[in-house]
């Protein structure tokens, strides 16, 4: 396989420089990373292990915030709404397939079989190739993991569900589910699938028949803290964002080998990291704002923090099948290469490498006759007659030296022509920010690419679809109203010039939920029906109860039960719905028990209690 792929390096850069003919129908075992370098209309190899770039294709269309995955024979420039095919033998392209989720930039996976895309927020598995494979999940995922078989391991959101798609497969079969409403996330053990659950604080593999014994992490993670897709030398590393802490767990245990030796914890200074990867001994923390990269040995000790170049849009880390780390951006300048032993260096994109001039030869110059020898005592020899010099009234000027030519003078410098103008790029820095029903979105200019940003497009929706708006502005920043408590929302920002709309950078954001409460006082006497009120003794004291309900979820059925301390009081409540909002009111359930205590319950949730009077 090392020879196939030498040999694959080899074809491409002959082919490149024309010194052999393209060779067709050749599998080379993926290797290195693609990157897109839209303002030279390239995508470019990077070898991770000479640290080079040592192939290129053109490819038309090119945008910012394009990514390239890889299979055998073939790679894969993702946009926004399609897959473009090139040949890694010839580098020629080959085609453009639609892709089924549009508006949502997939997870790229290279192992055996692929390359895929995972849809997450859409639930949906895409295998490229010849033809285009889609696996629908039915819910909402998790990030994936790849084993080195060429299985694609996905858990649901929703349900909890652990599903596995083997190579070739065209559907996925779930043999484990996580208890109903925990959170967590799938690691590599070794090739082993694991769910780390960071609602109870523990970890199991997955086998055959569901989930195996859990073991506890050890330490306290948030349900919202990030796995890292596989082990560094049999420790899983866990982020927690809330503290930023880097937790390093050991999975000994999962073996029945040995007991788990007690966690590592590093405190890492403040920043937006991204998922932590791992390769070899080595767990790589990506700031992405900070454009920050830092790498830990499985002993929790730092190696090395790496800057990382500046791009427009935020930059990307991913893992290759080569086990090496590449972090990248929208405009595909820079790549950096993380090895498995954590040494990381960033590798310049460029279409050519840097050529020296040759060198000027100096001038020639013409011989100068030696002077005459001394007199020697004996007659110089005779010399031919000199030929006759025609007449001059000027007096002959005395002999001098030759004088060099001049040096040629330099060739022009062709015109410089003006690159056209491209969509603009992924704008940066998005973020959202919740005060009531209302989120404030601000964003960091997008580089113009050649013409200037004439708007920006922020569009939105709830994580179910619902909901959706949009609006555009020349400024940074927008408001969007109508938050419902509770929902999640997925919002995004794409910058425009006169080349079009480019990429659309993307954030998530939740309208948390108020705590579900509960407030009573007394309400107004029952009006036009003296059923409720008609002995004579209940008159004033006889009332509604004013109830208000605020916090539940919306538009969903409760049933709201009074309560008063005598025991004769029987009522049997009612069933009513609550607005978009989560909140009711009523005037209901009459009392005339002065002196008594009356109280409501809606399931678990109680209101105050509230001492009855007169009046």
């Amino acid at each position: 396989m090392a020879l196939v792929a030498i040999g694959g390096v080899a074809v491409v850069t002959l082919a490149l420089t024309g010194a052999v003919s393209p060779t067709s129908g050749l599998s080379f075992s993926p290797s290195g990373h693609w990157v897109v370098n839209p303002g030279l209309g390239l995508v470019l190899h990077v070898n991770g292990a000479s640290r080079s770039v040592d192939a290129k294709a053109a490819v038309p269309g090119l945008a910012p915030g394009d990514s390239v995955v890889q299979g055998d024979s073939s790679g894969y420039v993702v946009g926004p709404s399609q897959a473009t095919q090139f040949g890694k033998s010839d580098l020629a392209v080959t085609g453009s397939t639609p892709l089924p989720v549009t508006g949502e930039h997939p997870v790229l996976l290279e192992t055996d079989g692929g390359p895929y895309l995972v849809f997450r927020d859409a639930g949906s598995v895409v295998r490229l190739g010849d033809t285009m494979t889609v696996v629908p999940a039915g819910g909402k995922l998790g990030d994936p993991v790849a084993a080195k078989d060429g299985t694609v391991w996905v858990n649901r959101v929703d349900t909890g569900s652990v599903c596995d798609l083997p190579k070739a497969a065209d559907q996925l079969a779930c043999p484990a589910a996580a208890p109903p409403g925990h959170a967590g996330a799938l690691t590599l053990v070794g090739e082993k699938p694991v769910f780390v659950d960071t609602t109870a604080g523990t970890f199991s593999a997955v086998g055959p028949g569901g989930l195996e014994p859990a073991v506890a992490l050890g330490v306290d993670v948030p349900p919202g803290a990030r796995v890292a897709g596989s082990d560094a030398q049999g420790r899983v590393a866990i982020f927690d964002p809330s503290a930023n802490r880097l937790h390093l767990v050991d999975t000994a245990a999962l073996t029945r080998d040995r007991p788990g030796v007690p966690p590592i914890t590093v405190d890492v200074p403040p920043g937006d990291y991204a998922t932590p990867a791992a390769t070899g001994d080595t767990v790589a923390l990506l700031d992405k704002h900070g454009r920050t990269l830092r790498t830990y040995g499985a002993d929790g000790r730092g190696r090395a923090v790496t800057p990382i170049p500046a791009e427009p849009g935020d930059p990307r880390l991913s893992k290759g099948e080569d086990q090496r780390l590449y972090i990248d951006g929208d405009a595909g300048k820079h790549v950096v290469v993380v090895d498995p032993d954590g040494s990381a260096a960033d590798v310049p994109v460029v279409a050519d490498p840097p050529k020296q001039a040759p060198p000027v030869a100096p001038p020639p110059v013409t011989p100068t006759p030696p002077p005459p020898s001394p007199s020697s005592g004996r007659p110089d020899p005779p010399r031919p007659p000199a030929p006759p010099k025609p007449a001059s009234t000027r007096p002959a000027a005395p002999p001098s030296r030759t004088t060099p030519p001049a040096p040629p003078a330099p060739p022009a410098s062709p015109p410089v022509v003006a690159a056209p103008a491209t969509p603009p790029g992924v704008p940066g820095g998005l973020s959202a920010s919740v005060s009531g029903s209302t989120a404030a979105v601000r964003w960091s200019a997008a580089a113009p690419n050649g013409a200037a940003v004439t708007a920006y497009h922020v569009s939105w929706a709830r994580s179910d679809g619902s909901g959706a708006g949009s609006l555009d502005t020349a400024g940074r920043s927008a408001s969007i109203p109508g938050l419902v408590a509770g929902a999640t929302y997925r919002v995004q920002v794409a910058a425009q010039n006169s080349a079009g709309r480019g990429a659309a950078a993307s954030t998530t954001f939740t309208r948390a939920a108020p705590k579900p409460s509960i407030k009573i006082s007394r309400g107004t006497r029952p009006q036009g029906d003296e059923r409720d009120c008609d002995q004579p003794e209940d008159t004033p004291s006889c009332a509604w109860m004013h109830v208000v309900l605020t916090g539940f979820q919306p538009d969903t059925s409760y049933h709201v039960q009074p309560n008063a301390s005598n025991s004769g009081y029987d009522n049997p409540g009612l069933t009513k719905s609550t607005d978009e909002n989560g909140s009711m009111t009523l005037n209901a359930f009459y009392y005339y028990g002065v002196g008594n205590t009356v109280w409501v319950t809606v399931g678990s949730v109680s209101s105050n209690r509230l001492v009855w009077r007169a009046s």
